[in-house]
């Protein structure tokens, strides 16, 4: 895909890349140009090189075995079937006593650092879905934002830019605000990317706009410039089942068989966010839905909100049973003075979040905050996993192992690009997927 750089991160490798695994399971070379080179050292800046490494299929699919997270152990993620669970199977079928307990998955903010641009920040998206494309991240999420320091305010835009810009890696949205848009509106836009680039599209859906705000606050004013005038949120639980509906040709309205086309028939996995143990677990869970536990939102409640999905859980089109992703904040460096020193910014931009004044430009040297401002921030930051690559995964296994999740969502804040695909990086080779295994 070719897009303006305007002077900025260039958006590809020269000759563009490959489909040489499924889904982010396995990207071990991109091709073209004629040229061919190692990929090259740790961090964003080392441009990926080309050669072509041939892929083989196989037969067989690895499930993760009762005990969250046991070491050598891994579940397909949720998405993958079909011929692509074939192709997958080579991956792991060579490597089973030193697989990856679990996936992992990027959720990206697609947050502005303080002295950038929104274009400077989608470019470093685009360039950030490549690389972990490239390292073996098993899908990657963009976030919807308003009225604050982070370019993702069009999740559904930015999916089939990334979607274009990759060749395997599932790519979605985490979350749609249920409330903002209708459920045609999204079926319609995933159809079109799942059109383009089928069988790759996952649509999370959120119930933010749902939220009871203060009258007159900065967040009511949010809300009101991103709801239809006069309109309340419609239920959630048809809210889900309208989209539901109409992904699978079933819709009517008024006595008529309304059709999306795009959308019908769309290979498109369905999917529900949530942060604590109440209303949207519940729907994910009574609908037979993948969840996604926002443990990056709110770390105290992830626990309940996992255990009231799966209480809820009625087989529907998973017959498996239930899939659960939490995401977290994680930061990882060389070691674990360096990460600190990289995550120095979170506190200060977390703060701005929960005082209401939105995401503010990511800070490289922030100022100190206050005992008050600490206490406002505290958890989050305490839930933070920051550190060397071996404490990073440490922790990162211990929250797999308490809420028995089947896959983790990573989101990384940084100033610069670099630190930032660095740890992404990093972070893959110590968690042992199978593109960055020696």
């Amino acid at each position: 895909m070719a897009l303006p750089g305007r002077g900025e991160e260039p958006l590809s490798p020269p000759g563009g890349y490959r489909d040489l695994g499924p889904n982010g399971f396995r990207r071990n070379a991109v091709v073209g140009g004629g040229r061919a080179h190692a990929v090259g050292a740790i961090g964003c800046e080392s441009r990926l090189q080309h050669h072509a490494v041939p892929g083989a299929d196989g037969a067989g699919r690895h499930r993760r075995q009762a005990g969250a997270g046991a070491a050598g152990s891994w579940r397909v993620p949720h998405g993958l079937r079909g011929n692509d669970v074939a192709r997958a199977s080579e991956s792991a079928a060579t490597a089973v006593t030193s697989a990856p307990p679990l996936p992992l998955s990027v959720l990206d903010l697609s947050p502005v650092a303080a002295g950038s641009t929104p274009g400077a920040a989608l470019r470093r998206s685009l360039d950030l879905a490549r690389r972990v494309e490239e390292w073996g991240y098993a899908r990657y999420w963009v976030a919807e934002h308003h009225f604050a320091a982070v370019a993702g305010s069009s999740p559904d835009v930015l999916v089939g830019l990334i979607a274009a810009g990759t060749n395997t890696i599932r790519v979605g949205s985490a979350a749609i605000l249920v409330g903002h848009r209708t459920p045609i509106s999204v079926v319609e836009a995933a159809g079109t990317v799942d059109a383009l680039y089928p069988g790759r599209v996952d649509v999370g859906l959120g119930r933010s706009a749902h939220r009871v705000v203060d009258p007159g606050s900065r967040r009511a004013a949010n809300l009101a410039a991103t709801s239809f005038p006069g309109a309340d949120p419609p239920p959630f639980a048809s809210f889900v089942d309208d989209v539901r509906a109409l992904l699978t040709g079933t819709y009517e309205r008024d006595g008529h068989v309304l059709t999306a086309t795009p959308g019908a028939g769309a290979d498109v996995d369905l999917w529900v966010l949530g942060s604590s143990g109440g209303e949207s677990a519940r729907v994910a869970g009574e609908r037979g839905l993948p969840f996604a536990a926002n443990y990056h939102v709110s770390p105290t409640t992830t626990d309940d909100a996992v255990a009231a999905y799966r209480a809820a859980f009625r087989p529907s089109e998973r017959p498996d049973g239930p899939y659960v992703v939490v995401s977290a904040d994680v930061v990882v460096a060389e070691d674990d003075e360096a990460a600190r020193r990289l995550a120095a910014g979170y506190g200060r931009w977390v703060h701005g979040i929960l005082a209401g004044d939105g995401a503010q430009p990511y800070l490289a040297e922030p100022d100190p905050l206050t005992d008050d401002e600490a206490a406002v921030v505290e958890t989050r930051v305490a839930t933070q996993i920051v550190g060397s690559p071996a404490t990073a995964a440490a922790r990162l296994r211990e929250l797999a192992e308490r809420t028995g999740a089947d896959e983790l969502l990573v989101t990384t804040l940084t100033h610069d690009q670099e630190d930032r695909c660095r740890s992404y990086r990093l972070l893959a080779r110590e968690w042992g997927l199978p593109a960055l295994r020696p």
